[in-house]
Formats: C-alpha cells, structure tokens, sequence
C-alpha cells in the first residue's frame, strides 16, 4: 500500500497515513480515531468517515440501515 500527500503541511498529514499503513489500519478504525482538533490529519479523518459511511449505505446491508433510518425520523 502507499500513499502520496501533496500541499502546504503534507507532512503534518502524512504521519497519520504512515501509521495507519504499519498497523493495518481500515479506513473505518482511522475514521473512529480521537483526533486532535484542528489540525490538517482532520481531512483525513473526514474523508475516512464518509468512505466507511458510503460502504455502510451501500449493498443490501445499506438498503435495510436506510429503512431504519426512515423509522426514526
């Protein structure tokens, strides 16, 4: 696996990405990650969250959280 962080402060971003790839880390153990707050890894995290969010809503499994989520509202 690798990854390529480019922009102001990519360094301070790509210290997350460097530890979440020695340990194995999916996307959804970084998206539920205390972050320290505010801090340019935040993006990472968001991004994070909404690919776990994205693949939690999508198949059938995704199809019965939607209907649940209609309930309740």
């Amino acid at each position: 696996m690798a990854c390529t962080i480019v922009g102001e402060r990519a360094g301070e971003t790509i210290n997350e990405v460097v530890l979440a790839i020695k340990h194995g880390l999916k996307l959804k153990e970084l998206a539920s990650t205390i972050h320290a707050y505010p801090t340019y890894s935040t993006g990472l995290q968001l991004l994070s969250t909404d690919v776990s969010v994205e693949n939690l809503l999508s198949g059938a499994s995704g199809k019965k959280v939607r209907w649940l989520s209609t309930l309740v509202r």
